[in-house]
């Protein structure tokens, strides 16, 4: 995995994202590649998984990944999920693209346009 400075272009990335993305390194070890980091946002994907067996796999370890704080209710079509974190997978990846978002929503403009959870669109 390259590092997060080098990702981020230097920026500052909070600490909550450091530690996802560190649980989710001991999981998924060198498989996991992340390919973009901001300090909102995470595009990541695993070599030896799909991504929807991905989504799935972090529905079921989500407490191992995020924590076990409070589990946010976003709404019909999501699945519970941490209540500070988006995550989104293409129901159906287009050619060449794959991969999940993980936004990190206590900092992201318009807080009310998003809703936590494990998400497929």
């Amino acid at each position: 995995m390259q590092s997060l400075v080098s990702l981020s272009a230097g920026k500052l990335i909070p600490a909550r994202i450091t530690e996802v993305l560190q649980q989710m390194q001991n999981i998924y070890g060198g498989n996991l590649v992340i390919t973009r980091v901001t300090a909102s946002e995470i595009e990541l994907h695993s070599q030896n998984m799909t991504d929807a067996v991905l989504i799935a796999n972090m529905m079921t370890r989500k407490d191992e990944i995020f924590g076990t704080s409070i589990i946010a209710i976003s709404g019909q079509g999501c699945v519970l999920g941490p209540p500070d974190f988006q995550i989104l997978c293409e129901q159906i990846s287009k050619a060449g693209q794959s991969g999940l978002f993980l936004r990190y929503l206590p900092n992201t403009p318009n807080r009310q346009d998003y809703l936590s959870g494990f998400w497929f669109y």
